[in-house]
């Protein structure tokens, strides 16, 4: 059987109109839910400021109802299908791929890793332009086009050289954020819009959601799962003793 032609380009949005429709896997757990909604809606949002228009979305049972290119978000049948194993990439290691004429992102979205999501943002950023220079729409960057293509041929993947990438959000810490308000610095509504500002911020620029050292423990639950993941982490490496003087 003859190999698939592969276009030279595919065209993904044309005179201000999206001509994709963004597929998502079936999520397996709520870490998996909790990522693929937010890739999905971080991908939609992007398309409507930049062509005007929000492109069409459905799970991939539905498939056959799309419109279109699509865009396949997650451990899609379909990225399995064409040579993507998530169980087999590095630590959240993100990739865009084009196969069969259609657009692949997708991750390691082992817990607590954001892959699917960083692939998301990965596309955005170096195919399309998009920047997040700080929080907030005042620090996006989001060029219009009337027209959108990508190579035929586009492969891109991202694994980070940092296991630790966290922005902390100061305001957001509790203590410092009453203290602030206190002194009448700020209000909690803002606090709280500001907080959310930085949080996404922080995805997009591929930053990790949970702050501590990846040891692949199970999903933790309630307060102390830093600690937890700290504490199996530090069983696996001796430290060299403290020297005084």
């Amino acid at each position: 059987m003859a190999a698939p032609l592969v276009a030279e380009e595919l065209v993904i949005a044309k005179d201000g109109k999206p001509t994709c429709t963004i597929v998502w896997a079936a999520a397996g757990n709520n870490h998996e839910e909790w990522l693929l909604t937010h890739a999905h809606a971080e991908l939609a949002r992007v398309f409507k400021k930049m062509t005007g228009r929000e492109p069409s979305g459905l799970p991939e049972s539905a498939v056959t109802n799309a419109a279109g290119l699509c865009i396949y978000l997650g451990a899609t049948e379909f990225a399995k299908q064409h040579g993507i194993d998530p169980q087999a990439l590095k630590h959240e290691e993100a990739v865009v791929k084009v196969a069969d004429n259609a657009l692949i992102l997708i991750g390691n979205d082992r817990y607590p890793q954001l892959g699917t999501l960083h692939a998301t943002t990965l596309f955005l950023q170096k195919d399309l332009g998009v920047r997040w220079l700080w929080p907030g729409e005042l620090g996006e960057v989001i060029p219009k086009r009337a027209a959108i293509t990508v190579p035929g041929a586009l492969e891109r993947r991202e694994a980070p050289s940092l296991k630790v990438r966290y922005w902390r959000d100061v305001l957001g810490n509790g203590e410092m954020g009453k203290m602030a308000m206190e002194n009448g610095w700020t209000t909690l509504e803002e606090i709280q819009k500001r907080s959310r500002e930085s949080e996404e911020w922080s995805w997009c620029n591929r930053l990790q959601r949970v702050m501590g050292i990846p040891c692949h423990q199970p999903a933790p639950t309630g307060n102390g799962s830093i600690n937890r993941r700290w504490s199996a982490w530090k069983t696996r490496r001796p430290f060299p003793p403290i020297r005084s003087g």
